[in-house]
């Protein structure tokens, strides 16, 4: 992918570095924001009503994990 890009004329690779970092943060992020920890302990609150997140069903937590190992791959 990057052989190509060194071809363009308006090709910078600070650039290029900088913007896939972006790409990789942004990305992260948003892996991680779907796990929604549970928030501070409040009074008369089971913990599970508190945590209704991606990591609370079987089948969505296993989607997360095997999106989340897959991109660790990359």
């Amino acid at each position: 992918m990057q052989a190509g890009l060194r071809n363009k004329p308006n090709y910078v690779p600070t650039q290029y570095s900088v913007d896939m970092a972006v790409l990789v943060t942004t990305y992260l992020r948003k892996q991680i924001a779907e796990i929604a920890l549970p928030s501070a302990p409040r009074a008369g609150l089971n913990i599970k009503q508190t945590f209704k997140g991606v990591l609370a069903d079987a089948e969505s937590r296993e989607r997360w994990l095997s999106r989340f190992s897959y991109w660790c791959v990359l």
